[in-house]
């Protein structure tokens, strides 16, 4: 779904060079520097470009998700946004840490859109209907390609969801009717991948708290490089949300409700620390908070969050603000900014509680499963 007065970016380089420039991202080990090398700033101008090219079939993608999880819950929570250079650093360098080497131009998430159920059943229903929608559907619009269900599978961190894959496939071409409207090439987005997250409320409260405390203790325990302590805790209360969604569990955890309640309460000092983490400072421009698309500085040190918004019409402005804004903090250790979409600013604060410094929701789930006899 094209949004009249949007002009949106195409990819204007050659895969190869993206490649490259993603190697030179990797490759540089001043990026938490205040040192701008020349080859370095090359390297991003071509990263954003590739990135801010995402936002058309991200959009075409986000669009069909909110039509068929409306379907499933009206109650389904949609979000979007653009993975942030450093996450790409970071898979890039585990990758190849692991032997697993890939270029940029492949990597799935660059686009990413989510969708948040009240129950693990309707997160399997819309699973089933992609499954079988992909089946039916092999030759027309995007391609799902792979889908990963670490709702049978958890992961051994305590990651549980469904993740599928999208490749884009446009038409030729397609044009925008009205005052100053053009004609796009859709062919040109060919080929981009798009993620689609789908998780339970619970699910969601379990990833978002994993971000907040890595975000407070300066730790990657999303990208399981954190504190053993912080690890056990997570595999644990993931165990526990299974649990509570009758569920499979988290390998080597507690196979019992008694024993898993057991070890969790040995992690007081984690869940102590995360209730900690609840009151951040909030600021708003003058303009207000009407928007649809929001670029925000997290700032847990300061317990600060800046949020700028933006109205989707305005896309490319709020790309351009955030790449400024990368670019900005990258001296800045702890800071994070990150673009994401959303219907409001209040559906911002349940779709990425996490940007908010804020897992009050996860801290009361798991002492609420602990309460249990």
């Amino acid at each position: 779904m094209l949004i009249e007065g949007v002009s949106y970016p195409y990819p204007i380089y050659s895969r190869n060079r993206v490649d490259k420039a993603g190697d030179v991202l990797v490759n540089n080990k001043e990026w938490n520097q205040y040192l701008l090398w020349d080859d370095l700033d090359e390297a991003i101008g071509i990263i954003n470009n590739w990135r801010a090219a995402h936002a058309y079939p991200l959009n075409a993608l986000t669009t069909r998700l909110k039509a068929t999880a409306y379907e499933v819950s009206p109650q389904a929570l949609i979000a979007q946004r653009l993975k942030r250079i450093e996450a790409i650093k970071f898979k890039m360098e585990r990758s190849r840490e692991s032997g697993r080497v890939f270029g940029l131009s492949t990597m799935q998430d660059i686009g990413g859109c989510r969708a948040v159920f009240p129950t693990v059943k309707h997160v399997e229903a819309l699973r089933d209907f992609y499954c079988s929608a992909g089946e039916r559907n092999r030759n027309r619009g995007s391609e799902l390609t792979k889908m990963f269900d670490y709702i049978k599978e958890p992961k051994p961190d305590g990651y549980r969801g469904v993740h599928f894959v999208f490749r884009y496939r446009g038409q030729t071409r397609s044009s925008l009717r009205g005052k100053g409207s053009t004609a796009w090439d859709r062919s040109k987005f060919d080929g981009l991948k798009i993620e689609i997250q789908i998780r339970s409320i619970l699910q969601h409260q379990w990833a978002s708290a994993v971000e907040t405390a890595g975000r407070y203790t300066r730790q990657n325990i999303k990208g399981s490089a954190g504190e053993a302590k912080w690890s056990r805790f997570f595999s644990l209360t993931g165990s526990a949300i299974a649990m509570l969604e009758d569920r499979p569990t988290i390998a080597k955890t507690p196979t019992t409700q008694a024993g898993l309640i057991g070890e969790i309460q040995k992690h007081g000092e984690q869940l102590e620390l995360l209730r900690s983490y609840t009151s951040p400072n909030i600021i708003f421009p003058k303009g207000g908070k009407e928007g649809d698309v929001f670029v925000l500085v997290v700032d847990p040190e300061r317990g600060q969050v800046e949020a700028r918004p933006f109205q989707r019409r305005r896309l490319v402005a709020a790309q351009e603000a955030y790449f400024s804004t990368e670019r900005t903090i990258r001296s800045q250790v702890g800071v994070e900014a990150v673009l994401v979409g959303v219907n409001s600013e209040e559906q911002l604060k349940i779709a990425y509680p996490s940007y908010y410094l804020d897992a009050r929701d996860f801290v009361k789930t798991i002492m609420g499963f602990t309460a249990r006899r």
